[in-house]
């Protein structure tokens, strides 16, 4: 038995896009029944007793110690894009799970407290700016789950329509934000 003296696994970090989630953007039943189980058993509060739709087995208990202790999503995603991404069913789950989002750069708790969260300096934003306006190119950058874009491009409308993140904001490079 490959297990036998071996350490259980703890921790379990998934990326979203291409592992949970098919090149067509849909969970696999089977996938979204593992990743229920592993959920519920990292964080007990999750399951409302419904252990039926989850096919466990006689020896799990409430009571037993947890071998699953974490259960995170690690994505180039956003929390909400993960979330929506991820289907009626899931999205309650990740919310309330740690979370590395846009390639570390957002990392929340289990109560969606930020717990690091790296922006880009006002230097790099007004080259970004720059390059916009002496290329006539367009951009889009996050802030938390907040997306903004220069030019609602096809690229742009994808991220939305398609991988499931936030609308887009406009944002005008002289101007800001249009609110």
């Amino acid at each position: 038995n490959y297990w036998k003296g071996k350490k259980y696994i703890r921790a379990i970090a998934s990326d979203v896009d291409g592992t949970l989630l098919s090149s067509g953007q849909s969970i696999h039943a089977r996938t979204l029944r593992a990743v229920m189980r592993a959920i519920h058993e990292a964080y007990p509060h999750t399951n409302n007793g419904d252990d039926d739709n989850l096919n466990t087995d006689a020896t799990t208990t409430p009571t037993r110690i947890r071998r699953i202790q974490h259960f995170f999503p690690a994505t180039g995603k956003s929390k909400a894009g993960a979330s929506s991404s991820l289907g009626p069913q899931l999205s309650p789950l990740i919310s309330s799970c740690p979370g590395v989002y846009l390639q570390g750069l957002y990392c929340v708790d289990a109560h969606g407290n930020i717990i690091f969260e790296k922006k880009l300096p006002q230097k790099a934003i007004e080259a970004a700016e720059d390059l916009v306006e002496e290329f006539g190119i367009s951009i889009m950058g996050y802030d938390g789950d907040e997306l903004y874009t220069t030019e609602f491009t096809e690229v742009v409308r994808s991220l939305s329509e398609y991988y499931g993140e936030p609308p887009c904001k406009f944002v005008f490079a002289d101007t800001g934000i249009d609110d």
